[in-house]
């Protein structure tokens, strides 16, 4: 099961708990004292930790999604939420299904938006 790490954007309050408690490891930003840091650096400490990468920066991650991939650099993967009015529930859901659904294949060099992983 892979861990997610979850950047400045989305760690919204009780978000880290709520991933704990239906069992799906999870690190914050603040947890790994990331606070501040790039999105670029994000993503390397995500990716040197083996977690998938959680954010609500659609945009920016999608575009160093391509540019890793364009110069060979690899991610543990990548989860977008679009949405930041989804509630916690919602996005606990959307992020259990995106692990039932996905684990087999793995995530590694892919980039996911949690909305095709909704109720």
């Amino acid at each position: 099961m892979p861990s997610f790490y979850l950047d400045e954007d989305s760690m919204r309050r009780g978000l880290a708990g709520a991933l704990q408690a239906v069992d799906l490891d999870c690190v914050t930003a603040v947890e790994a004292e990331n606070l501040g840091r790039s999105d670029a650096e994000q993503l390397t400490y995500a990716s040197a930790t083996g977690c998938v990468m959680y954010t609500q920066n659609v945009r920016d991650f999608r575009i160093l999604h391509q540019d890793w991939a364009a110069s060979g650099r690899q991610h543990a993967g990548i989860v977008a939420l679009g949405d930041q009015r989804a509630s916690i529930g919602v996005q606990v859901r959307a992020l259990q299904r995106l692990v039932e659904m996905e684990e087999e294949i793995g995530f590694a060099n892919r980039f996911f938006y949690l909305q095709n992983y909704r109720d």
